[in-house]
């Protein structure tokens, strides 16, 4: 059915969704792309991202941000999660919003719980 809605011959990759997140947000995001332009361009460039999230601290931290009633959250970055949240940052998965309160940014609210649904054993 989805190949009969796309003009691409290869087909399309889309997610998309409608999400209000618990601080009163609210998300909306929709993105197709054909197979053939996602394998063509470098995927190396992608790594960074992809990598910050491959650490159970860092998605505890994200998951504490996007999770949270508040639309920032306080965060130490000192001690122990300051290397964690400096790499979340780098890599676009947070923003410092005001002294040490952080969010994520809205533009990746919806492609974060895609990969997180993409990665769930279920």
């Amino acid at each position: 059915m989805l190949r009969n809605l796309t003009l691409e011959p290869s087909g399309v990759v889309s997610y998309l969704g409608i999400v209000d997140l618990p601080n009163g947000t609210k998300s909306e995001w929709e993105v197709a792309i054909p197979p053939a332009v996602t394998v063509a361009h470098p995927w190396e460039n992608r790594a960074k991202v992809l990598s910050a999230l491959g650490h159970s601290r860092r998605l505890k931290l994200v998951r504490q941000v996007l999770g949270s009633s508040q639309p920032t959250v306080e965060l130490n970055p000192d001690g122990a999660d300051r290397s964690h949240i400096t790499t979340l940052v780098r890599a676009g998965w947070l923003t410092r919003v005001q002294g040490n309160r952080y969010k994520v940014p809205g533009a990746r609210t919806l492609p974060l719980l895609a990969i997180i649904m993409a990665a769930s054993p279920e």
